[in-house]
């Protein structure tokens, strides 16, 4: 799944990282916007899948790595990019998103940079257990999480607020790093 998006500052639109209840936008997900050569292109990439994306297990700060069809993801995202010239590669150090950006910089010969901060949330306790796992254990915050993340009371998680203070300092970064390069 490939994201073209053209940062700006926008009110009343949600962001493509957004939590439900959020009211702050960064960047707007649009394939029809216009590119320019002096500013940014952004393309934001999800990991291929992952063995425990196949067993329905969540992953947060855990780190396992591609399945054999995230690889072939992989491959295909790398061919799509080449066309679009990207320059710079920032991926979370986690094993999938590493392996993904490994893959893609093959194919565009982009760099890689392993930027830590905009690795997944931690998600504490439910860190390696199948969704069916966490509703039988944790159903009450469950139920919290799927309506309002940041209500969510997760033993050993992160938190909503710490993860979105962290990302967004990763990616405003980013942004003051390469005002003109596509990534």
């Amino acid at each position: 799944l490939i994201s073209r998006i053209r940062v700006r500052e926008a009110q009343g639109l949600r962001d493509a990282f957004a939590f439900p209840g959020d009211k702050e936008i960064r960047a707007v997900a649009d394939p029809q916007a216009e590119f320019y050569p002096d500013k940014m292109n952004l393309f934001i990439l999800r990991h291929g899948e992952s063995a425990w994306n196949r067993e329905n297990r969540i992953q947060g700060s855990k780190d396992p790595g591609l399945s054999d069809e995230g690889k072939r993801q992989a491959e295909a995202a790398g061919k799509r990019l080449k066309k679009e010239k990207i320059k710079i590669i920032y991926s979370s150090n986690l094993k999938r998103c590493a392996q993904t950006a490994r893959i893609i910089a093959r194919r565009t010969g982009a760099e890689i940079k392993f930027e830590p901060d905009i690795q997944e949330i931690i998600l504490g306790a439910w860190q390696g257990k199948t969704v069916d796992e966490v509703k039988r254990l944790y159903p009450g915050s469950y139920a919290v999480w799927l309506k309002y993340p940041s209500k969510a009371r997760i033993p050993g998680w992160e938190g909503v607020p710490k993860f979105r203070k962290r990302v967004n300092r990763a990616f405003r970064s980013i942004l003051k790093r390469n005002p003109a390069a596509d990534v």
